[in-house]
């Protein structure tokens, strides 16, 4: 093997690695949407609202928004429950959901695109929950890959 090929296998093999790693994250990244799904659900429920599916069953819009969640907390740990919610209302508004006075999938509207000091109580606590929940994922991961 001459040095050309020595060096193609090794750009290979860290190739795989890091393509190991990516799906490591991904489904890290999966497991802390279900757990914060999971959390606000039951909130939502000991609220009297029972929209919220278990997660296998979740519909993908929904599962895109909360992954897109988990990932925003991923990449900004110092982020307030402000911050967060900001965040989510841009990426519903770019997905093209715009602010109803019932949440409906089809038509796209959701009451709470509204800034977050206009929230009611729960929802801000439920906001707080997911936030926190994505926390306590990245700290176990944290700690676990150490």
């Amino acid at each position: 093997m001459d040095k050309i090929e020595r060096q193609m296998d090794k750009i290979e093999r860290q190739m795989d690695k890091i393509e190991r790693q990516m799906d490591k994250i991904e489904r890290q990244t999966e497991r802390a949407a279900a757990l914060g799904h999971g959390i606000n659900r039951v909130w939502c429920i000991m609220n009297g609202d029972h929209s919220q599916d278990h997660w296998e069953d979740t519909p993908s819009w929904q599962r895109a928004s909360v992954l897109e969640g988990v990932k925003y907390h991923v990449e900004n740990p110092n982020a307030n429950v402000n911050d967060s919610h900001d965040y989510w209302m841009k990426y519903k508004l770019s997905e093209g959901w715009v602010y109803g006075e019932e949440k409906d999938a089809e038509k796209k509207t959701h009451p709470f695109l509204v800034p977050y000091n206009d929230l009611p109580p729960e929802q801000k606590i439920k906001d707080s929950l997911f936030q926190a929940a994505c926390r306590i994922y990245m700290d176990i991961m944290t700690e676990s890959s150490e």
